[in-house]
């Protein structure tokens, strides 16, 4: 079963007392807004701290999943040996929409009568694709839409097939800004989506998923020191570098990580989940 199944079912488990356990446990699956940085007004810095502190992701936790997932602020999973929540190192952007407007004030995004802002005459808006189906990511969108609404941003809605969103409108950087989730595995390295030689472009055929176009020399230098270094503790100071240009240049808004889930008989008896990518299933 997929999340959003398994908690109506918990729900059905217990209104009707059936002789199931549902479990939860933390995964790695991360849900992150890859945004595209050669977009004329995403491109903004000021812009892109403003929609991080314009998202309310506990709301979004309540909503849609009952509080059962685990809020991202980076790259790497609460469940990741190599995971720090080190101020020094990890920008958090906790829920402040005054400050998000002030940003966008900054920006010389000025609030219009229509409760949108524009500059020189342009609206603040864009597109922010997901894929086509996958009902927990439409309402996800929906919702991030009106939080977004909240501070003067005209936030357009758009779906692809997943073939489509991960073949073509991904890997050929044809989007704004897109919804989706990669597998956080524990240890992994970070140059294939961070690295500038990464970046898909027609002169590389598409290759890499550096969606984004994010280019720092320094996290280039970085992810290549990563993938070299055995000692786990030189490793974790590493990551703990590359989650600081992550979290203050805001390439990507991490969103939160999925909840891998369980339903076994009340009978069964030593039952683990375990940790991986992968469903129980």
């Amino acid at each position: 079963m997929s999340l959003d199944q398994v908690l109506s079912f918990e729900k059905k488990v217990k209104s009707e007392n059936l002789p199931y356990k549902v479990e939860f446990q933390e995964g790695i699956t991360y849900i992150h807004l890859d945004i595209n940085l050669n977009h004329p007004i995403l491109s903004d810095l000021k812009v892109r701290q403003a929609l991080s502190y314009g998202l309310n992701k506990d709301d979004i936790n309540k909503s849609i999943f009952d509080g059962k997932v685990r809020i991202a602020n980076s790259f790497t999973s609460p469940i990741d040996s190599l995971y720090s929540d080190d101020p020094k190192f990890l920008t958090k952007y906790k829920t402040d929409r005054k400050k998000a407007r002030k940003l966008l004030d900054e920006a010389n995004w000025k609030l219009a009568p229509d409760g949108y802002r524009y500059k020189n005459g342009q609206k603040l808006t864009f597109k922010l694709v997901g894929s086509t189906g996958n009902k927990q990511i439409e309402t996800l969108q929906s919702i991030i839409q009106d939080q977004w609404k909240g501070i003067g941003v005209d936030l357009q809605l758009k779906s692809d097939p997943s073939r489509i969103l991960f073949s073509e409108t991904l890997k050929k950087r044809n989007f704004e800004m897109a919804v989706f989730a990669w597998s956080s595995f524990p240890g992994l390295g970070h140059e294939y989506a961070l690295h500038s030689k990464k970046i898909p472009t027609e002169a590389n055929s598409w290759n890499g998923q550096n969606y984004t176009g994010y280019s720092s020399p320094n996290v280039d230098k970085l992810t290549e020191e990563y993938d070299y270094e055995f000692d786990l503790k030189k490793r974790k100071k590493i990551n703990q570098e590359i989650v600081k240009y992550y979290t203050t240049d805001i390439p990507v808004i991490p969103l939160y990580f999925r909840s891998e889930v369980a339903v076994i008989p009340k009978t069964m008896k030593n039952y683990k989940m375990m940790g991986h990518s992968f469903y129980e299933t």
